[in-house]
């Protein structure tokens, strides 16, 4: 299935000054269900300020933000489709939030979906390893509505280590076509979003990142 154009109407806002205050203000205004932002660009300076502008417009703006960063390819054909949608979850409320999302758009567009949680490197010194893995994968699989499970085709995955770095990874080395995160004030992921090195999981990801607060 593929994203077909909107049947609403569109329309154009120029405006001059900081980008986060005219994107807050016009999102204020119109209320959109999404926002799109990012550059194909791959020169140091248009990654700086992909990021720093994202970052801030993750901080600032509740609605989804959908980024595309220089490393994404640009679609092959006029039909965008996401045949393979990676979930990473840290188990918040936040994340929860973001799973409504990234089902609704397994279901939509037919699409496989890996649901992956990074535990801390810690996590392998203070429990037995594979208890804790299972214990997470029975966790995973609770979040899976029972309309998605043979639609989606649910896959878990538990990784330890650092969460910006396997986030990207999985998707690199499973060809995800579409990175589903959940961010909160006060959750261990959006914790990492708000840096500067951890930004990373946007900026360098192969394929369009799709954020919930």
């Amino acid at each position: 299935m593929g994203l077909t154009p909107p049947a609403g109407k569109s329309a154009t806002v120029l405006g001059e000054g900081s980008p986060v205050e005219l994107i807050r203000r016009v999102s204020g205004q119109h209320q959109p269900s999404l926002i799109v932002l990012g550059t194909h660009g791959g020169g140091a300076v248009e990654r700086h300020l992909l990021g720093s502008v994202a970052e801030e417009i993750l901080r600032a703006i509740q609605s989804p933000i959908l980024t595309v960063g220089p490393h994404v390819a640009v679609p092959s054909s006029a039909r965008l489709e996401f045949r393979h949608i990676l979930y990473a979850t840290d188990f918040s409320a936040a994340a929860a939030h973001a799973a409504s999302y990234a089902f609704a758009l397994a279901r939509a567009f037919g699409s496989d979906i890996d649901l992956l949680h990074v535990a801390s490197a810690e996590a392998t010194a203070r429990y037995d390893v594979a208890e804790r893995e299972q214990a997470l994968l029975g966790a995973l699989d609770k979040l899976v509505p029972e309309d998605a499970r043979e639609l989606c085709r649910p896959q878990y995955f538990v990784e330890f280590g650092d969460a910006r770095e396997r986030i990207i990874d999985h998707a690199r080395e499973r060809s995800v076509d579409l990175i589903v995160l959940g961010a909160h004030q006060h959750s261990h992921l959006a914790m990492h979003l708000r840096t500067g090195p951890a930004f990373q999981v946007i900026v360098k990801a192969p394929c369009p990142v799709l954020t919930c607060l």
